[in-house]
């Protein structure tokens, strides 16, 4: 964030008296004025970093590196309440005295106990905008979609058709052969690698194009293929998955094989799937109904158990996502979420009986995701025990592929004769 000044006004009528305080470094500011009922005003710093507010009797500032959805906050008075949530420590705290801010390293106990009313996690979408994106060539389908910014999603089709869309508009990529890989991509740090089938790996982007990578070890027979990436500042490395759950390793000069082909656990109930854990470790689903496999660079192997609740018919581990903020999160077919909890995995209560069967999860930012699938129904959860459980039913058949666009998401969804967009904002 570039450097900025805080400016609190004391003139009381007169306009040369000032105090200026730094927002180096910081997204959230947090004024209170003490008094027989203290007031606090947030103001949201990333978008105005220079704060014009006049400052009277005793009065705090208080900075934080957190924005202020991260607190949830919204910018304005806070609402002040007995039963709210403490004020969370600050980063910065400096108090007025005269004309000049002097920071202190404690508060006094009126202002510590201050307790704010937190922002619903829960948002208020529309799922209304819909369009044809294309017309299917036989049985065609969405093989991979990924966000390339926050304004553009590229998706892959199965026979090898690509497209950018944007909220308004669906964009081919003509200058891309059908030969170009096309059953999964990830995005890492802006570059797309794209894998599929056989053993063709390419990366790029679209406005410069892609080039051949090093190609993997085994053939992909299926388009039920999975590719992650290091996520956060870890070393970059890549992991894919077969739908005979055999694992490749790429640490960005060459693939190498970790994992061997197994039949997928629990008679054919389960659904491959790879989530990024740490630097050289992924949790690989669909060996096993109620555990992940812990699967290592060096091709060590540990099962962790996942502790799923009695349901009336087996439930098994079917989804995976790393969700900034949170980290690893898993989903079953009844709709019960975990996290990685240290080496094994902690239940988040946000179960719903809307959602019956946890298709795909999607990381929404700020620590916020999306779970759901099964006849269309998505709900919004937050990473606490905190959740929405009201469903945003998209109909028009069955979903293929979820990518964040904006401030909302995109799902892709076909019938017989077209593949259709459904785009869902945030109002």
């Amino acid at each position: 964030m570039r450097a900025a000044l805080l400016l609190a006004g004391l003139c009381f009528g007169c306009s040369s008296n000032v105090a200026f305080l730094s927002s180096d470094g910081l997204s959230t500011l947090v004024l209170i004025e003490v008094g027989f009922e203290p007031k606090a005003t947030a103001y949201d710093l990333t978008n105005a970093p220079v704060v014009e507010q006049e400052a009277s009797g005793d009065t705090y500032a208080l900075g934080y590196v957190s924005s202020v959805a991260t607190l949830r906050m919204a910018p304005g008075p806070l609402s002040l309440s007995a039963n709210g949530s403490l004020l969370p420590p600050a980063e910065g705290r400096h108090h007025l005295e005269g004309s000049e801010w002097i920071a202190v390293t404690e508060l006094p106990t009126s202002i510590e106990n201050l307790r704010y009313d937190l922002l619903p996690r829960c948002s208020e979408f529309d799922a209304s905008q819909q369009r044809v994106l294309f017309q299917r060539q036989g049985e065609e389908t969405v093989t991979a979609a990924v966000a390339l910014d926050p304004e553009r999603v590229l998706a892959a089709t199965s026979v090898g058709r690509f497209f950018i869309i944007t909220s308004s508009a669906t964009i081919p990529l003509t200058q891309l052969s059908t030969a170009t890989p096309h059953w999964a991509a990830v995005v890492h740090d802006g570059e797309v690698w794209l894998v599929g089938p056989g053993r063709r790996v390419m990366h790029g982007r679209p406005e410069r194009g892609f080039v051949d990578a090093p190609p993997l070890p085994f053939d992909l027979r299926n388009a039920s293929t999975v590719v992650v990436s290091a996520q956060g500042d870890a070393p970059f490395e890549l992991f894919v998955t077969t739908a005979e759950l055999a694992v490749a390793h790429f640490d960005g000069r060459a693939w190498r094989q970790i994992r061997g082909p197994s039949p997928l656990g629990e008679e054919g109930r389960q659904q491959q799937g790879l989530v990024w854990i740490e630097p050289g470790t992924v949790a690989l689903l669909g060996t096993s109904a109620s555990s992940v496999l812990d699967l290592a660079v060096d091709g060590s192997e540990r099962q962790s158990p996942v502790d799923l609740p009695t349901q009336p018919s087996i439930d098994t581990i079917w989804a995976a996502a790393w969700i900034d903020g949170v980290g690893p999160v898993i989903g079953s077919r009844y709709a019960i979420m975990f996290r990685r909890d240290g080496d094994g995995w902690s239940r988040l209560s946000i179960s719903t009986t809307l959602t019956p069967r946890v298709d795909f999860i999607l990381d929404l930012g700020e620590g916020a995701f999306l779970a759901g699938g099964q006849s269309g129904q998505y709900v919004e959860r937050g990473p606490g025990p905190e959740f929405c459980p009201t469903p945003h039913t998209i109909g028009g058949g069955s979903p293929m592929r979820f990518a964040r666009l904006g401030d909302g998401w995109i799902a892709f969804t076909a019938d017989d004769t077209q593949v259709i967009a459904r785009l869902v904002t945030r109002l």
